[in-house]
């Protein structure tokens, strides 16, 4: 990549290859400063940050500055395949009740650095000076290099230059950072204690138990931030008998529903001959039928159903009608037909038409 190197402490990016050089603000006898990125796809610049130790990033100027009063608008340079990880760390830094912790430094009075579970505090110091620059800095972007090392320290399964789960890290990197801060202060030791069947108890009794348990091993403030409990249920298919269970969560999986419903086009051309061809726009479902269609597309255009013939377009020339469409067939994904007002008089041809199979004629000799 190429930089506009003004002085050896202010370089501007010079990202946008469309503009001219006078267009960046280059001007002759400037100096152009050419990175190469090396064999483990990490820029020179980030590890200079590193090796140097005076921060995240090397600011870039020129258009990098966010707006007046802008906060948190600082993006994260990719380190050789580590989306996933910036993309879950975005996610992280704009959860503000969190972020408002560590910019207030609250997190140095809670690092536990006897808890087996944890890193010594390194990923919620680590994290602690990310979110500071990100939420600071006038930088365009930044290179999270040194939590990316705290987190590979902690979880090897990530120290590689590879393509992650994001959902993954994002599960593991909130586990982390709970474990840095736990205010709970547990013998190793200790056993868990089992909880009692709920015995058909109020479910806030049954509920409390469960929290109270689960908080004398679990406090910090991402459990009260980010914990919650679901609810199950067991029905005994014989006596009918129901046992609930209270069980922490921190995060949820859900699905992502599938699109249930197609955009289609259809070009009609009217009986009036003053009037060119409208292209009308349809949202329909996967399952409907060209009957819907017609049904649809004659509330936008006014034209009773019984007069509009839908055909396909011609192969070759796509304007011009095709093979009718029969009502009754479910429509295509990327269908984009053709329909054609009719006289009113023609409804019995249009009901023989409607059966497919057939092509259609100009809308005067229909």
């Amino acid at each position: 990549r190429l930089w506009h190197m003004r002085s050896e402490q202010t370089l501007t990016a010079l990202e946008d290859e469309n503009l001219p050089l006078v267009s960046l603000g280059v001007k002759d006898g400037d100096n152009i400063l050419i990175e190469i990125r090396g064999a483990d796809l990490i820029w020179p610049e980030e590890s200079i940050v590193v090796r140097r130790g005076d921060g995240e990033s090397i600011p870039t100027s020129g258009g990098g500055y966010p707006s007046a009063g802008a906060r948190g608008v600082t993006g994260l340079s990719n380190l050789g395949n580590t989306c996933f990880m910036n993309s879950a760390l975005q996610c992280i830094s704009h959860t503000y009740s969190l972020t408002e912790y560590f910019l207030q430094n609250k997190h140095l009075y809670e690092i536990n650095r006897t808890n087996e579970l944890g890193s010594k505090g390194q990923l919620a110091l680590r994290y602690g000076d990310l979110v500071k620059t990100l939420w600071t800095s006038e930088a365009k972007s930044v290179a999270p290099l040194k939590l990316r090392l705290a987190i590979a320290k902690k979880f090897p399964r990530f120290n590689n230059f590879l393509q992650h789960d994001s959902q993954e890290l994002l599960a593991l990197l909130l586990d982390g950072l709970h474990e840095d801060m736990n205010r709970a202060v547990v013998d190793p030791n200790s056993k868990y204690t089992e909880l009692k069947d709920s015995d058909d108890r109020p479910d806030s009794e049954v509920a409390h138990e469960a929290w109270s348990a689960h908080c004398g091993r679990n406090q910090s403030v991402i459990v009260d931030l980010f914990t919650g409990q679901l609810k199950s249920e067991i029905t005994c298919s014989r006596c009918g008998r129901v046992s609930a269970r209270f069980d922490p969560f921190t995060y949820l999986s859900l699905p992502i529903p599938l699109e249930t419903c197609v955009l289609l086009t259809v070009l009609l051309h009217t009986i009036h001959s003053d009037r060119p061809p409208t292209r009308y726009g349809l949202r329909v479902e996967t399952s409907c039928t060209y009957k819907e269609v017609r049904t649809q597309l004659s509330a936008l255009c006014g034209v009773p159903p019984s007069q509009l013939l839908l055909t396909d377009p011609h192969p070759a020339h796509p304007s011009l009608p095709g093979h009718v469409v029969g009502e009754g067939q479910r429509v295509r994904p990327d269908w984009a037909g053709v329909a054609y007002q009719v006289p009113e008089d023609s409804a019995p041809v249009l009901a023989a038409h409607t059966g497919g199979g057939t092509h259609a004629a100009n809308a005067g000799e229909t």
